[in-house]
């Protein structure tokens, strides 16, 4: 990281400007996005690069670097495509067709520089971008002064054997994103756990992570409740997706009572309608309650009230640390990679567990209900005294062990070319 301070008190900025041909701008997932409530996003796409994502990245950060710079400055810039005759004092962002903009990034760094009266962000990814203006707009200067950086940040935009980026979210907000995620009871509270939205004290989005919390709570009009924590946080009506490799990387509560999750559900979502009867539930990984152990599952949820799942019907195996100690301190990357014949949990690059989906594990129906489009969801719930599911006597959550405290700090999906469709809401 390169970090100079540089006095810009002379430097009356007058202009924000966006690249026109947005796909010459930055580096992007090679796929194209359809116009229409409901946009699908395949990844077989012989259409030019996409416009989508980066578009709509620049967009928004040339509106949040538009805001910063009338708070901080009383200034308001008038934001304008590089179609724009040029002027003498400019913010550039991203690839503009100006000889200021920066062209030598690689996709995993970032950069502000100043380039003689002009300010120039940019990236060699549109995630990139982002980041540049979250830095920039987080930086705490002295009038008339400004730090120029270039950072590094730990992104590939292509994973294991081909998969490409085409969503995710790296929490560079201040709140959760309303275009991506929504909050829903999908794990219920209990008698002693309350649900909680609007309040910070159990989710924010601080430090480009998104926080999760479980934490012991007072209910005036409640005398039962105990403890509180977020609904799911999820992408029911934001976004889904079918086949491909999803990573998170986030520091999991591994604690007694604790009950944090990463999955995901078929049917009622973007996309097509489900295609049997029944829809699926994966759990890429959930903490039952354990200091180092995390446990995938695959359920069938049928339209008459029937369930199955794996568990019990064959062997899973969880994913064990070694090490404990601090394991609740540490980041770790958590990925789960979906194609038309198995599904594989990993962590830290380690493929533990493959569901194979050319069987039928319970027998019934089919299986037809694994290649649905699916939606993610974040749980970070407990076990308290009243739960109606337990995996063992005594795992109810104590106040010792409180808050119990889930950070995410990216969530990033990619797909092949030829295999696997996002949908998303435009």
């Amino acid at each position: 990281m390169r970090i100079n301070t540089r006095n810009i008190s002379g430097l009356l900025l007058v202009a924000l400007l966006v690249c026109t041909n947005l796909s010459g701008c930055l580096s992007n997932t090679g796929v194209s996005q359809e116009s229409g409530e409901t946009s699908s996003v395949p990844t077989d796409s012989t259409s030019s690069s996409s416009t989508g994502n980066s578009a709509d990245s620049s967009d928004v950060s040339a509106e949040r670097l538009s805001a910063y710079w009338k708070k901080t400055a009383g200034a308001a810039l008038a934001v304008q495509e590089d179609s724009a005759a040029p002027t003498e004092k400019e913010i550039l962002l991203g690839r503009t067709n100006r000889e200021e903009s920066i062209r030598d990034l690689p996709v995993n760094r970032y950069a502000l520089r100043l380039q003689g009266q002009k300010l120039v962000l940019d990236a060699g990814h549109y995630l990139g971008l982002d980041k540049a203006v979250y830095r920039l707009s987080h930086g705490a200067y002295a009038d008339g002064k400004i730090s120029t950086f270039e950072e590094t940040f730990d992104f590939e935009d292509t994973k294991l054997n081909g998969y490409t980026y085409v969503w995710g979210d790296e929490f560079d907000t201040d709140v959760l994103d309303a275009s991506k995620w929504g909050l829903e009871a999908r794990m219920e509270g209990t008698a002693e756990l309350q649900l909680l939205e609007d309040n910070p004290d159990v989710l924010l989005v601080e430090d480009s992570l998104l926080k999760l919390r479980a934490i012991h709570y007072y209910d005036p009009t409640d005398p039962t409740v105990e403890y509180a924590a977020s609904p799911s946080v999820l992408t029911r009506e934001t976004m889904s997706f079918q086949y491909g490799y999803l990573e998170m990387r986030a520091r999991v509560p591994y604690l007694p009572g604790a009950w944090p999750s990463l999955w995901m559900l078929g049917g009622n979502t973007l996309g097509p309608e489900q295609s049997s009867n029944y829809h699926m539930e994966v759990d890429i990984f959930e903490i039952f309650s354990s200091s180092n152990t995390a446990t995938p599952n695959i359920h069938k949820w049928y339209d008459n009230g029937e369930h199955s799942q794996y568990q019990g019907l064959a062997d899973i195996t969880p994913y064990v640390f070694a090490q404990t100690s601090g394991l609740k301190d540490e980041f770790h990357i958590y990925g789960f990679e979906w194609t038309p014949d198995a599904m594989r949990m990993y962590i830290d690059g380690e493929c533990y567990m493959t569901f194979d989906l050319t069987e039928n594990f319970d027998g019934k129906s089919d299986m037809k209900g694994f290649h649905d489009p699916a939606y993610l969801i974040l749980n970070n719930h407990l076990f308290t005294e009243s739960s109606t599911f337990k995996p063992y006597d005594g795992c109810e959550i104590a106040n010792v062990n409180l808050p119990v405290e889930y950070d995410v700090d990216w969530i990033r999906l990619y797909q092949k070319p030829s295999e696997g469709t996002v949908y998303t809401v435009q």
